[in-house]
């Protein structure tokens, strides 16, 4: 009789398992799939031809930071921004996801600034941050900047989750950082590295 007991248990048990997927599975909404946003800029000839030069400067100051994982978008007029983040060592409480910007007109990478930190990320989601990495920058169709990175509440980068900000300012101000949704289970073990992918429905 106590295997008999034993037995169901484990079944209901599965069964509760199969029932919380199926309906997780079933209460997602359908996406439709959209074309890719395809650029209609006129290409200068100019502006494409090789050059005879090549220059390579750091887009961060701070030379004593551990600097990791940066990303880089091309803004209009051929200004570029920079993303990475930087602290004492990967993973550590003190990372910050900064930024700088590179000015066509004079050649030269703007001052460094600070875009997300543990306090703002905690503040504008409302949970606790243990730390944070992986930024990725694009600008959209719409001219709005957005910014992608991972913080990690518990645990390693397998607990990550994936926050967005965005400027419609071209980087002089941004929004508070907040959570995308990315998973049904506990919204974790997401992480971020390459460009996003844009759609002609603008998502």
């Amino acid at each position: 009789m106590r295997v008999i007991s034993q037995n169901l248990t484990a079944w209901s048990a599965g069964l509760i398992v199969v029932v919380i997927f199926l309906s997780a599975w079933l209460s997602h909404p359908q996406h439709r799939i959209f074309a890719f946003v395809v650029s209609t800029a006129p290409v200068d000839a100019e502006s494409v031809a090789p050059k005879a030069s090549y220059i390579s400067r750091f887009a961060s100051s701070d030379l004593d930071d551990f600097v990791h994982s940066s990303a880089v978008t091309a803004l209009p007029g051929g200004d570029l921004m920079s993303v990475w983040f930087a602290g004492s060592r990967e993973g550590a409480g003190d990372v910050e996801i900064r930024t700088s910007r590179f000015d066509a007109s004079n050649g030269e990478w703007g001052g460094e600034q600070v875009l997300a930190t543990r306090a703002s990320t905690q503040s504008g989601t409302g949970k606790y941050i243990r730390k944070l990495g992986n930024p990725v920058i694009a600008l959209a169709p719409d001219n709005r900047l957005w910014l992608f990175y991972v913080s990690v509440s518990v645990g390693g980068w397998a607990g990550s989750t994936v926050n967005a900000m965005v400027s419609s300012d071209m980087g002089a101000s941004w929004s508070p950082p907040w959570q995308l949704v990315t998973s049904p289970f506990l919204n974790i073990s997401t992480l971020v590295r390459g460009a996003p992918v844009f759609h002609t429905d603008g998502s």
